[in-house]
C-alpha cells in the first residue's frame, strides 16, 4: 500500500504543477491517506519531498485521513499532523461522524478541515437525526475554528440546509460527478484562468 500511495501523492503534486503552469493557478487538491500511508513514519518526509520536486506551495496540497485511522494511536496521529502542518500541508478527517468521534481527541488534532461524511448529508430532509447530527457537526467546527466540508450534497434541499447552517464547503453529484483530469482542467480550471 505505501508505494501505492506515495504514487498517488507524486501525482497529486505533478497534477498541481501542471496548472499552476498552464493557467497560473491551481486549486488546492485533496488526496486521500489509507491508514497504513498515514501510519509510516516516513509520510512527513515523503510529502515534504513531493512538495520539493513539484515545486509547489504547500497549502495546495490537502491529505485527508478518516476518523477510524486518526483514533488508532492518538498520541502519533496528533503528532503527525502538527509536523504535517508545520510543513504547510492542509490535514482534514474525512468521513467524521462514523467512527469514533472522540471529541477529546479532536481537540488534540491540528486539522484545518473536518469532513461530514455523505451518510449523514444523504439524509437531509428525510431524517430530523441525520439533520441534528449534521448541526451539531457544523456548530463544533464553528466551535473549534475549523472548517467544515459536507460530502455528498446531491440536491437543491441539501445545499439550503448548509448553507443556511453556514456550512463553509460542500461537495458532491449537485455540482459534477468525478472528472477526469483533462476534463477538470477544461471544464473548470481554464474557464477561470480566462475569467
Amino acid at each position: 500500500m505505501a508505494p501505492i500511495g506515495e504514487l498517488v501523492l507524486r501525482a497529486a503534486g505533478l497534477a498541481v504543477r501542471n496548472m499552476l503552469d498552464r493557467y497560473g493557478w491551481a486549486p488546492p487538491l485533496a488526496v486521500n491517506l489509507a491508514a497504513q500511508q498515514f501510519a509510516d513514519p516516513a509520510l512527513v518526509e515523503q510529502v515534504s519531498q513531493v512538495l520539493l520536486e513539484a515545486n509547489i506551495p504547500a497549502r495546495l496540497l490537502e491529505l485527508e485521513i478518516t476518523e477510524t485511522a486518526a483514533m488508532k494511536d492518538a498520541a502519533r496521529t496528533a503528532a503527525t499532523l502538527t509536523a504535517l502542518r508545520a510543513i504547510g500541508v492542509r490535514v482534514a478527517i474525512d468521513d467524521f461522524g462514523t467512527g469514533y468521534s472522540s471529541l477529546s481527541y479532536l481537540r488534540r488534532f491540528a486539522v484545518d478541515a473536518i469532513k461530514i461524511d455523505k451518510s449523514f448529508v444523504d439524509d437531509i430532509g428525510v431524517d430530523a437525526n441525520a439533520e441534528a447530527v449534521c448541526d451539531a457537526i457544523l456548530r463544533l467546527g464553528k466551535s473549534l475554528n475549523t472548517k467544515i466540508v459536507a460530502e455528498g450534497v446531491e440536491n437543491a434541499g441539501h445545499l439550503e440546509f448548509l448553507r443556511a447552517r453556514r456550512c463553509d464547503e460542500v461537495q458532491g453529484y449537485y455540482f459534477s460527478k468525478p472528472l477526469p483530469l483533462d476534463v477538470f482542467e477544461k471544464e473548470w480550471i481554464s474557464v477561470r484562468a480566462v475569467a
